[in-house]
């Protein structure tokens, strides 16, 4: 069943229309579209940085 969903409450937080929402083992993410840019970057600073540990 697919539908569009307008806003969803996630325990305290209720996401709203273009709000990036990602769900893993680990849980579920939800960040507010005026930080999405932001949050990506540093995900990939994150990421090269266990990329570089990775090949000591």
């Amino acid at each position: 069943m697919n539908r569009i969903v307008t806003n969803y409450q996630v325990r305290r937080h209720t996401s709203e229309p273009g709000d990036l929402i990602v769900g893993g083992a680990d849980g579920v993410m939800v960040a507010p579209k005026e930080h999405i840019l932001q949050d990506l970057q540093e995900a990939e600073e994150k990421l090269t940085y266990e990329v570089k540990c990775e090949k000591l």
